[in-house]
């Protein structure tokens, strides 16, 4: 096959299919992915990039369309979840499909089968991969069935059996069936076969058995997975457990389905091992990867950008939407909400959180960094860059910034002491004019049986933090965005600024009143003030300058118009001169002053204060 011809993939959205397509895209060719549910495909992230079709191999009247103009296909079909009947069907749609393409003038037939020899008693499930190629032969088509065992790949059914039963079994009463030879192979391995195939002539009409660069069993493959992720585990073989008995226990521990699970199962009772080595004569230049290559390839996708979840069309402001979902090792929880405010409003909220400012259900979260100092952590004592954009590598209390989009989303990794790996990411997009998406994920991978006991035993406490902290940012977004653009800028009890009830118990805000920036007073109380930016730091002080239209509040917000008439409402500041106001993180005025203060003035009260003395002697204990 030459690049540029039309290349059709059935199980367009399966697992090994959804795989190949990029890399045929890559390699040049025009794609057509075949699928029952065109849905499915919107999924994906190269959706726009192949022609979709809609057909189904067991209805005859729909391959017609699917087929018209194709120069090979990929049959990467299967019927386990027809239950006892899936042997029949898949022969079926086999033959089908072969008719159809025969008709269609296809030059080649690309499928995807099962090791085993024939000889052998093989299991119903292997039985039927090697009559599903047999009936695509007998289409007259030219086939080239490769045959493989285990695909080891992050998704891959098998592996994730593997997956699942060492993480969670710290022990296991192992069957006999776990000593039995297999030739496990990666799925890139997999899919590098199935491209070359197309444009090695000399593969048409044979059957080729692949596998990998080992012969390992069963139990030499958890044994290895174990290895990979620093777990002791310990397989004590017993003669009793069949197969069929096998597979009740392994769907109950694996979040597999029960009709992939049983087949699977039956199947490992047959030695799965190359015995043909055309494969090393026809692809000369594929290496096939070792067992510990390809785990740790799949190991290596248990990140948040390879468990995307996609946010739901939430319109209505006010109401939080809670997603979760738990494959391939990794556990997400999205919550989603829309907020009458600007992306840039929602940005600036989410950003803000941690140091002084402070989490929702604080208390929770300092408790988490003295239980995380007590083990050997990093607690919460590193604290919040002075700055008001965060970059990569950036640190904010016991979490690190690992991935930035300006003005869009930020993702925190968790560097305190877990039973896994966590993040916590945030992202704002619009809506609609008036109003932003929120979206707040959690992922957690967690590590061995005592990662998924963590989760299970906090996800109660978790629904809680986390519903208070989406609502809490949707909030301050409001407010933001209120007060920043000139609007009404809400106030509580009266005169209880919601500037000023942003900072309560966090901050020490100083508010600089004055006619302009260019009056003396102003301008030497600034000069003071940024001499001595770290004792200002250091006092969790937040500097607001209210000087009409030229107002700005130093790594905060600055106060819209509204803002400012409520603040001078509320100190009794002067429109025409210079006042000086301190107030303390228990929102009370500790100062007001119609001259300049000088700094050593200001941090000798504030040091004086039995608030900053208890964090002082915190300080010197940590």
């Amino acid at each position: 096959m030459s690049k540029g011809e039309l290349i059709l993939v059935t199980g367009a959205t399966g697992y090994v299919g959804s795989q190949l397509i990029p890399r045929l895209l890559e390699e040049g060719y025009a794609v057509r992915a075949m699928v029952r549910n065109p849905e499915k495909l919107n999924r994906t992230a190269w959706h726009d990039k192949v022609q979709a079709a809609e057909a189904d191999a067991l209805e005859p009247a729909t391959l017609e369309g699917a087929l018209e103009g194709v120069d090979a296909a990929y049959y990467l079909i299967h019927s386990m979840t027809a239950g006892s009947d899936f042997a029949r069907k898949d022969i079926a749609a086999a033959e089908n499909f072969g008719r159809a393409a025969a008709r269609a003038g296809v030059k080649r037939i690309v499928y995807l089968g099962g090791l085993g020899g024939a000889e052998a008693e093989l299991s119903e499930h292997l039985r039927s991969r090697h009559a599903t190629g047999e009936a695509l032969r007998q289409s007259g088509v030219p086939v080239t069935e490769f045959r493989a065992a285990t695909v080891i790949g992050s998704g891959s059914l098998a592996f994730e059996m593997i997956r699942y039963l060492t993480e969670r079994l710290p022990a296991m009463i192992c069957p006999r069936w776990l000593k039995t030879r297999i030739q496990p192979i990666a799925v890139d391995d997999v899919v590098s076969y199935l491209v070359q195939s197309l444009r090695t002539d000399a593969s048409a009409g044979r059957i080729v058995e692949i596998g990998g660069a080992d012969v390992l069993t069963y139990g030499d493959m958890m044994k290895g997975y174990a290895r990979a992720r620093g777990l002791k585990r310990l397989l004590i073989y017993v003669p009793v457990l069949t197969p069929h008995l096998s597979s009740y226990w392994v769907q109950w521990l694996a979040p597999v389905s029960a009709a992939y699970v049983r087949p699977l199962v039956e199947g490992l009772r047959n030695e799965v091992v190359v015995t043909d080595r055309s494969a090393c004569e026809l692809f000369a230049d594929i290496t096939p990867s070792t067992y510990a290559d390809a785990v740790s390839r799949a190991l290596s996708q248990l990140e948040p950008d390879c468990h995307p979840m996609r946010p739901a069309a939430v319109d209505e402001p006010g109401r939080v939407i809670c997603r979760k979902k738990a494959e391939r090792g990794m556990i997400v929880e999205i919550g989603q909400t829309a907020v009458q405010a600007t992306t840039e409003s929602v940005y600036m909220a989410f950003t803000q959180l941690g140091g002084s400012y402070g989490w929702p259900c604080d208390f929770l979260w300092r408790l988490r960094g003295m239980l995380d100092r007590w083990l050997g952590g990093v607690g919460m004592r590193r604290g919040k860059p002075a700055k008001s954009a965060l970059e990569p590598g950036d640190t904010i209390d016991f979490f690190r910034v690992v991935k930035t989009a300006s003005g869009r989303m930020i993702r925190l990794e968790a560097e305190m002491k877990l039973p896994g790996a966590g993040w916590l990411q945030f992202e704002t997009e619009p809506a609609r004019e008036d109003l932003a998406r929120l979206v707040q994920t959690v992922f957690f991978a967690p590590r061995g049986l005592f990662g998924e006991l963590y989760w299970i035993v906090l996800y109660p406490l978790h629904q809680i933090i986390f519903a208070r902290m989406i609502r809490r940012v949707a909030a301050e977004a409001r407010h933001i965005s209120d007060c920043d653009h000139g609007g009404r800028c809400r106030t509580d009890d009266g005169d209880k600024n919601i500037l000023m009830e942003a900072y309560r118990w966090k901050n020490r805000p100083v508010l600089i009143f004055a006619p302009s920036r260019e009056h003396p007073s102003f301008v030497q109380q600034r000069q003071w003030l940024s001499e001595v930016a770290a004792g200002v730091e250091d006092r969790d002080i937040v500097i607001i300058e209210v000087c009409g239209r030229d107002s700005s509040n130093a790594g905060r917000r600055a106060p819209g118009e509204n803002e400012q008439t409520s603040l001078r409402k509320r100190f009794d500041a002067p429109t025409d001169d210079f006042l000086f106001v301190l107030v303390g993180k228990d929102g009370t005025v500790k100062l007001k002053s119609h001259e300049p203060v000088a700094p050593a003035e200001l941090f000798d009260l504030i040091d004086a204060m039995p608030m900053r003395q208890e964090e002082m002697k915190k300080i010197r204990h940590d």
